[in-house]
């Protein structure tokens, strides 16, 4: 598909230090529905058919990758994924170091 597009791309971390998911998923209890549990790790915070509430990073606020951020700022186009919503497109949104260099890319794209 990339030669047929003439596009090129690569693969870079958006943190520059070692990152864990924590995810808050709503009603794993099935003797208390109602109480939210923090799950830790990309499997156990990305697979599970009761809602996650919220994502966190840990470390909170790391530092961005410089390379990750110049390359989004040159980028004609950025993916995120592919994957799970909560475990690979939302975690490189919460580096909030990068967040400027992202949001300041004119938005052009789709979601599944």
């Amino acid at each position: 598909m990339g030669r047929l597009l003439n596009a090129r791309g690569r693969v870079l971390p958006m943190a520059a230090v070692p990152l864990d998911i924590e995810a808050s998923v709503l009603g794993i209890d099935p003797d208390d529905p109602q109480t939210v549990t923090t799950v830790r790790g990309q499997v156990r915070g990305g697979h599970h058919a009761r809602p996650v509430v919220e994502v966190h990073l840990m470390p909170k606020d790391p530092p961005a990758c410089k390379e990750a951020v110049d390359a989004v700022r040159d980028a004609d186009w950025v993916v995120l994924g592919p994957g799970s919503w909560f475990t690979s497109v939302l975690p490189h949104l919460l580096v909030r170091s990068s967040l400027p260099r992202c949001g300041s890319r004119p938005a052009a794209g789709a979601s599944r």
